[in-house]
């Protein structure tokens, strides 16, 4: 008998799969995707963008290649956790998201702006540093401004602003704008920009589970045996509802 159950439970989810309508099973798989969304990792992500300083650690060698490597140790929800960035010299490669126990720090400031989905309050400083269109600032000013410790930043040979931009649904993108200064004082600005498509795995920060639970996660999976009933029943209503909007 359980075993006719399970064969019926598995027929009824591949029919839920292939067959339209299906409200309740893919609403719940809506809502699981969203639940083990990596953004609910980072600081305080309600929908409001964030500048965060951090430093520039080093370069190095990934796998053959040049990467830069950045740290934020204030960018994460909770306690000793930091976000690694390493961003590669090579335009075609795509910069490296994980996250580290150790806090490490430099001499070296860097700033993250983590942008927030359709966050309009943000749309001023990010058009004016990242969007293509709009010329480069040719000075760091523009970011350094609000910050007490400006003139101290200005003496480092180079100033690295990064943003990731959450506001695309299909890619992650995340924008570079380095400024290196001259022997006459001044600043040369180089601004890069990645597109992460977000379907590929490799490439999806590689975040640990402290907001999110693994064991929540997988026991809001078990609600696919009420959604998949749930749809079976109501399946010709469904119908109805979805050939009314076609017309």
């Amino acid at each position: 008998m359980s075993k006719k159950f399970l064969h019926t439970i598995l027929f009824s989810c591949l029919m839920i799969s292939i067959l339209p309508g299906c409200m309740a099973t893919r609403e719940l798989a809506k809502h699981n995707y969203f639940y083990k969304d990596f953004k609910k990792e980072f600081d305080n992500f309600s929908g409001v963008s964030k500048m965060y300083q951090g430093y520039f650690i080093d370069s190095k060698n990934i796998n053959g290649k040049q990467y830069k490597t950045y740290c934020f140790n204030t960018v994460l929800d909770g306690k000793g956790r930091s976000l690694q960035m390493d961003v590669p010299m090579d335009f075609s490669y795509y910069p490296l998201i994980t996250e580290k126990q150790e806090n490490k720090t430099t001499e070296n400031i860097a700033f993250l702006l983590v942008k927030a989905h359709m966050d309009m309050e943000c749309l001023d400083i990010t058009e004016k540093l990242f969007f293509p269109t709009n010329p480069v600032p040719q000075s760091p000013d523009i970011v350094l401004d609000s910050i007490p410790e400006k003139e101290k930043i200005r003496t480092q040979d180079s100033i690295t602003v990064l943003m990731i931009d959450f506001g695309n649904v299909y890619h992650r993108t995340i924008s570079e704008i380095c400024w290196k200064k001259q022997q006459n004082g001044s600043f040369l600005a180089e601004r890069r920009t990645f597109f992460e498509e977000t379907s590929t795995e490799y490439q999806k920060p590689k975040l640990k589970w402290k907001i999110r639970s693994r064991v929540i996660y997988a026991l809001r999976h078990l609600g696919y045996i009420l959604t998949v009933s749930i749809d079976i029943v109501t399946f010709p209503i469904q119908l109805i509802i979805l050939r009314g909007a076609v017309k």
